[in-house]
């Protein structure tokens, strides 16, 4: 374990991680999830929205919390006799364009904020097929284009041959706003499980891996133990955060990355686990890069 704890300190070390260049990756890590992602499910457009989709596309408008800025968008389209079909492929083709130039840092600001608009476009059109995961995309794009994102590993700092500037105080940082956010999420879940008693059984988590096609079998103690960790884990995960123990804080975050290492090999949600794994990481850096 001490040789692996030396291992990574060398490796940051050597690539010289600091505030903005940590950032940095968070915007292209958020841009390549959002891109595989988006890639999957491509093809099923015309399913969930199309002239032809399987399931009317206007019940999505009903359950969507931006219904004001999409029903007329797409009463426009109606009443110019503009497909349905033609219209979310032209979206998805300039979704890709905005992500690509976001990644490479080319006119940041701009870029990022359409494939904000975009990315609502496509994803809170078809709501009722959404898990969650197009939220977390939604807040990160919008991290990215209110903070300094593209001061490393960019284009706009090539063109403009701009030096970063010295590091934000840490409560007006990227850092603190994701660790901030990460701690409401996790302790708000995991005061929604403790009230339940399946995750005080192990219940919760033989449900969430019960598949007739492809079951694995743990044993009920283990299933006890999983389950009841987890929402220990999540109540005590802003307590942990703004602590000063480091060594705490590290174990609580290798805990966290493989919980969410579980979720995306066990239950298939690997770009939720993956947007989770970036926020925390980002979020949790400097807890091992410093002694």
């Amino acid at each position: 374990m001490k040789a692996l704890s030396l291992n990574y300190k060398t490796f940051l070390s050597d690539i010289n991680l600091d505030y903005y260049k940590s950032i940095a990756l968070f915007r292209i890590s958020v841009v390549l999830i959002a891109l595989i992602d988006f890639s999957s499910v491509w093809i099923d457009l015309n399913i969930f929205i199309s002239d032809t989709s399987l399931i009317p596309w206007e019940l999505g408008l009903i359950e969507t919390e931006y219904y004001n800025f999409l029903k007329p968008l797409f009463d426009f389209l109606i009443s110019n006799n503009i497909r349905i079909s033609t219209f979310i492929s032209i979206i998805a083709i300039l979704y890709i364009t905005a992500l690509i130039s976001s990644g490479l840092g080319f006119h940041k600001n701009k870029s990022i904020f359409f494939a904000i608009i975009f990315q609502i476009i496509l994803y809170r059109s078809i709501s009722n097929f959404n898990y969650g995961y197009d939220n977390f995309i939604t807040m990160s794009l919008f991290y990215c284009l209110i903070f300094p994102v593209a001061r490393e590993f960019s284009l706009d700092k090539w063109k403009t041959k701009q030096n970063s500037a010295n590091e934000l105080p840490f409560y007006f940082s990227l850092t603190n706003f994701l660790r901030t956010h990460l701690s409401i999420i996790y302790f708000v879940s995991g005061l929604a499980k403790a009230v339940d008693k399946n995750w005080w059984n192990g219940n919760a988590i033989w449900r969430s891996m019960a598949n007739l096609n492809d079951f694995i079998y743990l044993s009920p103690f283990i299933l006890l133990v999983l389950s009841c960790s987890t929402v220990i884990m999540e109540m005590s995960y802003p307590f942990i955060a703004f602590s000063k123990f480091k060594n705490l804080k590290r174990i609580l975050i290798i805990h966290i990355i493989l919980m969410h290492l579980g979720i995306g090999i066990v239950l298939g949600l690997s770009s939720f686990a993956s947007i989770m794994i970036v926020w925390n990481i980002t979020a949790f850096y400097k807890d091992f890069t410093e002694e």
